[in-house]
């Protein structure tokens, strides 16, 4: 079948395109498939190319004429490709306004957004990204498995380097998908079936588990588990309360630090709320509203110079100190740095604690913002302070019994982002301690049934 995926300008609608080519390679059993694109899209397209040709090697750019041409010249002019199947982007109306006119089977990528946001499939589950047909043939099998491919052919991390991600974070939970996605190989066109994902995270205070060893994995003590099936906002709510009552008793017998429990709202299986509600300005987050997962909201956040401090400060002076505990807390500081620095969310503040250098801000680099932090002092010390006239105070709160914003691409983000950070931790463990430790983490991940990630 002779395919062609429209590729229009901007860097959102490249990684739309991304999707859409691979997701109809998969789908669709193509034998040839051209990048139709006008002038202004041509960057887009040659490096749409040159990556289609790792997994495919039958990709050919075709320009066509622009908004500036008459619209009958540009219907005729698309018309004449002679297309089998026409592959439509979310962006570029009026190319896309064509392209349903002039050939009468489309197809059309659907796209989950959420946490999502900023990936491009294979690094988001198949079938979160259904493949849309519009008189076309139902599919039954997957024609090439692009995850497979790019797995098998050590093309990952350079993909993920393509659509810029380089937060830890969310690389490991790309990585992850893709593994999940490579061996999940059922079609998602039309009408998809979701698969049944379950999650696992075990600790010992024995040495390192060893998630291949079936006695190590079966001894070992449960930490986090759920099975994502009917209602995964529920099921995930479910499980981050039987974790949280499981690190609150290790905290009490201090095999935790105390603020241990904070990783479950980092990861966003457990949500937080913003008071006062409604707030539309732009945040500057403290470190106390980053341990509670601010990245995940809606919000447009920014991160002071001060709270990278915090969170490279809390790290080292906690591994300067022999504990009886894994600090759990300064790893999580190290990965939360990282990520944050990676993501270049960056907000200029003085390189102190944050209830100094919040209060030495340029006023000019205020107005127009919220200050984010659960942090009580910093609560009372803007209250009183000239500054909240520049920029209202928003508090974060945790929150327990409530799915709030969540919905199943928010939920199957967040499972995977606790089993990645708590994989990102275990490699931080790994350098510290080898196979010791007065506790340590393991993982298992499952598609029905079947293992596709572990540490």
């Amino acid at each position: 079948m002779k395919v062609g995926v429209f590729v229009t300008a901007g860097k959102q609608n490249f990684y739309s395109a991304i999707s859409s080519s691979l997701r109809t390679l998969e789908e669709v059993d193509v034998e040839e498939l051209l990048l139709v694109h006008t002038q202004r899209a041509e960057d887009n397209a040659k490096a749409l190319k040159d990556m289609l040709l790792k997994v495919f090697n039958r990709v050919k750019n075709v320009t066509v004429s622009g908004d500036d041409a008459p619209w009958k010249e540009r219907f005729n002019e698309i018309k004449s490709l002679e297309i089998d199947l026409a592959v439509i982007s979310p962006a570029g109306t009026s190319l896309s306004s064509l392209v349903t006119k002039a050939f009468e089977t489309t197809a059309h990528v659907s796209f989950p957004f959420s946490l999502w946001w900023g990936l491009t499939y294979p690094f988001v589950p198949r079938f979160l990204q259904r493949f849309n047909t519009l008189n076309g043939s139902e599919g039954d099998k997957i024609h090439l498995n692009v995850a497979g491919k790019i797995m098998s052919g050590g093309m990952a991390e350079k993909l993920l380097d393509t659509v810029g991600e380089r937060g830890p974070i969310k690389r490991e939970v790309a990585l992850n998908v893709l593994k999940m996605n490579s061996h999940y190989s059922k079609p998602c066109r039309d009408v998809c079936e979701r698969p049944e994902l379950k999650f696992e995270i075990k600790y010992s205070t024995n040495g390192k588990v060893d998630p291949k060893d079936r006695n190590s994995w079966k001894n070992a003590a449960t930490l986090w588990s759920v099975t994502l099936a009917d209602n995964p906002p529920k099921d995930l709510l479910r499980s981050a309360n039987n974790a949280l009552n499981r690190i609150n008793q290790l905290m009490s017998t201090g095999i935790l630090e105390r603020g241990s429990d904070s990783v479950l709202w980092l990861s966003g299986i457990l949500p937080i709320d913003m008071e006062p509600e409604g707030i539309s300005s732009p945040l500057i987050a403290d470190t106390s509203a980053l341990y509670l997962g601010i990245l995940n909201t809606p919000y447009t956040v920014k991160i002071p110079r001060c709270a990278l401090y915090e969170l490279l400060h809390k790290y080292e002076e906690r591994a300067k100190r022999t504990v009886k505990y894994v600090n759990l807390i300064g790893l999580i500081s190290k990965v939360l740095f990282e990520e944050v620095k990676a993501r270049g969310f960056l907000h200029p503040s003085p390189p102190d604690l944050c209830d100094k250098a919040l209060l030495q801000i340029d006023p000019l680099l205020l107005e127009g913002y919220a200050i984010a932090t659960e942090d009580v002092g910093i609560e009372m010390m803007w209250k009183g302070s000239p500054m909240e006239k520049l920029a209202k105070l928003v508090k974060v709160k945790r929150l327990q019994n409530e799915t709030k914003y969540y919905n199943e691409p928010y939920a199957y983000y967040a499972a995977f982002q606790l089993f990645s950070i708590f994989k990102l931790i275990d490699k931080e463990l790994n350098k510290l301690y080898g196979t010791k430790g007065s506790i340590r983490f393991s993982g298992k991940a499952y598609v029905n049934n079947q293992v596709f990630s572990s540490f």
